[in-house]
């Protein structure tokens, strides 16, 4: 199995200061991150709990799972989302953040080449995006992202993966750029420079 690759390599960081881990763990490849004493975040503090969907350009670890999943660490983006997730209390930002766990889960799947996997994850991601589009004005953003524009990405990219008949690993399209779907700074909005809720990793 080829090492992981990052995404979206010239995506833009939104947490620019965060160390990157020294590798990108993949099941079965390489010690756990955080159990083993080999692991690359063994030792290292935990992500600090999410903040509220309208606080997201303060929230540290959202910003730094979307950082993880651009640059190919799918396992730990979905650990800093996870952080998000058991914190939120908003039913549709509970489910985005679903979405973004199943779709880095999906992505790893994806490379080490289980079918099964990507189409069951897929699947999910999409219901999860779409169901938060309905409960929703068009157009709206939640956590900074566009989940309309983005079940479309998911769509296209896993395209065969979300047909009953197509082999799941074949014919992927282009990777998710998360930014690409991702609202812009409003100048009323506060900066992604940091939150005193959440202290930096």
């Amino acid at each position: 199995m080829n090492a992981l690759q990052p995404l979206c390599p010239d995506a833009p960081r939104l947490v620019p200061e965060a160390r990157l881990p020294r590798s990108r763990f993949v099941p079965e490849l390489h010690p756990h991150p955080r159990r083993s004493p080999d692991g690359s975040l063994f030792g290292l503090p935990e992500h600090v709990p999410g903040l509220p969907p309208d606080r997201w350009c303060q929230d540290r670890s959202y910003r730094l799972g979307i950082d993880l999943y651009h640059q190919g660490y799918l396992w730990e983006s979905h650990e800093a989302f996870e952080a998000c997730f058991f914190a939120a209390t908003d039913p549709n930002h509970r489910k985005l953040l679903q979405a973004l766990i199943q779709l880095a889960a999906a992505e790893l799947q994806l490379h080490r080449g289980i079918g099964r996997g990507v189409r069951l994850l897929t699947r999910r991601v999409v219901q999860h995006l779409d169901a938060v589009s309905a409960a929703r004005p068009a157009d709206a953003r939640l956590g900074g992202l566009d989940p309309a524009a983005l079940s479309r990405a998911v769509q296209a990219r896993f395209a065969n993966a979300l047909s009953e008949t197509n082999d799941p690993l074949s014919t992927i399209g282009p990777p998710i750029a998360l930014v690409t779907v991702w609202r812009d700074v409003a100048e009323d909005e506060p900066a992604a420079s940091g939150d005193p809720d959440q202290s930096s990793a």
